[in-house]
């Protein structure tokens, strides 16, 4: 009851009830009864006299309520100061920390005004939990139920009745987590974690290791199999030959044959190792020319076919002309899967070889026998390496189960697919897909055409060989034939020098300092891949590009001399053309390299250098130039002793790298430092130049112009104009 004064704020309405503690004469008033008076005055009868009321009058109330904590509560049930909980009284507590379990709280405040306290309204939030204001209100305690671990920060303010808040109370509070979710537990977590997978890791090895231990007990008995009975034959031959001098020629035949097979036998394990070794990779794809090729594979099996009186029959409906493949991988898959059909073929049997196209223009190729098929249960098994089917074994048939798994490993490095379907006693067919390559043939067709036609055009402008014709190549071969053919052939448009091995080419490399090295890999004394190492620690050498003349494929040797320092490969045999090619480009590049050395600034050269160390040595160079700006007698001999080289050493480095002398090097470091100083225009020329290292301001001028092509002055109009 009462009068309602309204107050509207753009962010909020505040609503205020005057009554008797205001001084009103009544809260009851009639209706009806009221009346304006004047713009700012009203009038309002009630039950005990009339109340004037001015708008106007009113002006709010400056004073703002203090917060104070008066008690805090557990599950409804007040702590008391003195306890673990709460060690002193809660109004005089910053913080509070509580067990995981104590997770329903209740916090009760009150706020302290000089007057109208009964008029106090109160919002608050708990940051962390949630993180808006409450609605004003006249709720004097706030509780929370159910609080998940965490840190929380309780705020809490009041405001008198005109809206007006005071000062925001705080309280922090911790609920710790439950044991088995602190640090140390998920650390205990982690450690078993580990423990139980090093486990696992431990007992699959020794099971795998197992497994495969019998797997190769068996692979050896087999492979023992396999080799002592040609062994015996050849004995038995070889006993023949040598006993009797008039042995027909069929011994002769026999220990032939034998000698063959035990070949076969060595080339199949070590065609294995190759393809499922991590580096095998497929060669150039080749246009294949699909029956003709497959008859002339068929041909080697002929006399073995005809042998066990074993018909071979070929279907082709693959439609064009040509199959595009690796051809030495394409081989390797119809021989191994041939093989295996004519081996375990029964006598008086057949073969049928179908080749036809997929809806996706693949090969499909499907090899199918009427011999001894795969019994059911082991068929899971027959792609693993070493295995070897129970029937198989029995029939005394020879083998070293490497064949199919190698057939699976080639088919996969390819992107095509094998399965097959089997049954014992009756036969087996296999179906191979195999992705035809012609468009990658096409391109890479296409690629070596353009490879070849742009070294010969690059190759064929003379004066551009002439512009190199001071430059010094090092070939370092132990081959006479080939080193003097190389020499003569570049010694035409370089100046040569030869070593026969990686001992004399580094002898001969300390001396000339050669602008390229041509190395072979392989040397007496010291090879290509331990001279490369050697020059790369020179600090002297190691800036020099290393060719390497090599027939090597493995990916683990390229790394390995890559990391040596090699900068390109040379296949043999060498293509001169191709070689010229890339030399010229490799010094096309270290003269490009100079140029941008001395006319960009230093975040531009870290992109140019052909390796890291070459930058760190210019650095290491400049930053010691810099350490001695003020030393007016710092010199050539001064700075190659800092690095410890020799003044020649320096100098032929030096004049390799970015074209520059020593003292040329010297005077460009103290220029990069004073272009640098005339950017930031805090200081005039003279001051510069005083501030470079340069006793005299002139021959900084000079200096200047010589490597920037403008004077000091100019050089400034153009930066105020630019700006």
């Amino acid at each position: 009851k009462g009068l309602v004064h309204i107050i509207t704020k753009p962010s909020d309405t505040i609503i205020n009830v005057f009554d008797k503690k205001d001084g009103l004469a009544s809260t009851e008033y009639n209706y009806g009864s009221y009346a304006k008076i004047s713009d700012s005055l009203f009038a309002f009868g009630g039950v005990d006299g009339v109340t004037l009321f001015n708008p106007k009058k009113i002006k709010g109330q400056t004073h703002k309520p203090i917060v104070v904590f008066d008690e805090f509560k557990l599950f409804n049930k007040a702590v008391e100061p003195g306890s673990k909980t709460l060690e002193k009284h809660i109004n005089t507590t910053d913080a509070i920390t509580l067990k995981n379990y104590e997770n329903s709280i209740e916090i009760r405040f009150t706020g302290i005004l000089h007057s109208s306290s009964s008029k106090i309204k109160y919002s608050w939030k708990l940051d962390g939990f949630n993180n808006n204001w409450s609605t004003p209100s006249y709720t004097n305690f706030a509780t929370f139920t159910n609080l998940p671990s965490g840190k929380y920060v309780f705020r809490v303010r009041a405001s008198n009745k005109y809206g007006n808040f005071g000062k925001e109370r705080t309280l922090k509070l911790t609920i710790l987590s439950p044991w088995w979710a602190t640090k140390q537990a998920f650390v205990l977590y982690f450690l078993a974690a580990l423990a139980i997978l090093y486990l696992i890791i431990h007992f699959t090895s020794v099971i795998v290791k197992k497994r495969n231990a019998d797997e190769q007990i068996a692979f050896f008995n087999n492979i023992t199999h396999e080799i002592k009975t040609p062994l015996s034959v050849l004995l038995s031959s070889l006993d023949n030959v040598t006993e009797n001098s008039n042995s027909n020629s069929e011994s002769k035949k026999r220990i032939k044959t034998t000698v063959k097979r035990i070949n076969s036998l060595f080339e199949q394990m070590l065609t294995f190792h190759k393809v499922t070794s991590q580096d095998f990779a497929t060669q150039d794809i080749a246009e294949i020319e699909l029956e003709d090729h497959i008859k002339n594979l068929l041909h080697d099996f002929k006399p073995l076919a005809d042998e066990r009186n074993l018909s071979i029959k070929i279907n082709n409906h693959w439609g064009d002309k040509f199959f595009y493949s690796d051809i030495g991988v394409f081989d390797k898959i119809i021989l191994n899967l041939i093989s295996n059909a004519i081996k375990y073929s029964f006598d008086n049997g057949s073969i049928t070889v179908n080749f036809s196209k997929t809806r996706t223009g693949e090969l499909k190729i499907e090899i199918s026998d009427n011999g001894l098929g795969i019994p059911k249960d082991q068929q899971k098994f027959i792609l693993k390496r070493y295995y070897r089917a129970r029937n198989v074994i029995n029939s005394q048939r020879p083998g070293t189960g490497l064949g199919l798994v190698m057939v699976q490993k080639l088919i996969e490095k390819t992107g095509g697919s094998i399965n097959f379907v089997s049954e014992e006693n009756k036969g087996t067919t296999f179906t191979v897909l195999l992705k035809n390559l012609q468009e990658t043939y096409k391109k890479s067709e296409a690629a070596k055409d353009d490879a070849l036609q742009q070294a010969i055009r690059d190759t064929e402008d003379q004066s551009e060989l002439d512009e190199f014709s001071d430059s010094k190549i090092l070939i370092v071969e132990d081959n006479d034939e080939l080193r003097e053919a190389l020499v003569n052939t570049l010694g035409v448009y370089f100046q040569v020098f030869e070593a026969r091995n990686g001992k004399e080419g580094l002898e001969i490399a300390s001396e000339v300092f050669p602008d390229i090295i041509l190395t072979d890999l392989i040397m007496p004394e010291m090879d290509g891949m331990q001279m490369s190492a050697k020059l790369k620690d020179d600090i002297n050498l190691n800036h020099i590009p290393v060719f390497m003349l090599t027939v090597i494929q493995n990916s683990v040797q390229k790394l390995e001399s890559i990391e040596s320092g090699i900068t390109e490969y040379i296949e043999k045999p060498v293509d001169i053309k191709f070689l010229l090619a890339k030399m010229i480009n490799t010094l096309k590049w270290q003269k490009k390299l100079r140029t941008k050395y001395i006319h960009e600034n230093d975040t531009e050269n870290a992109t140019i250098f052909r390796n890291e160390s070459d930058q760190k040595f210019l650095k290491k160079l400049e930053t010691t130039i810099l350490q001695n700006l003020e030393n007016n007698s710092f010199s050539v001999h001064d700075l190659s002793k800092s690095i410890g080289m020799s003044r020649t050493s320096l100098y032929m480095k030096l004049k390799n790298l970015v074209d520059l002398s020593p003292q040329d090097f010297i005077i460009h470091a103290k220029l990069k430092h004073a272009k640098n100083l005339l950017i930031k225009g805090e200081c005039s020329i003279k001051e510069v130049a005083y501030s470079s290292g340069f006793s005299n301001p002139k021959y900084f001028s000079t200096s200047f112009k010589k490597f920037y092509g403008t004077t000091p002055s100019n050089f400034l109009e153009s930066l105020q104009k630019n700006n």
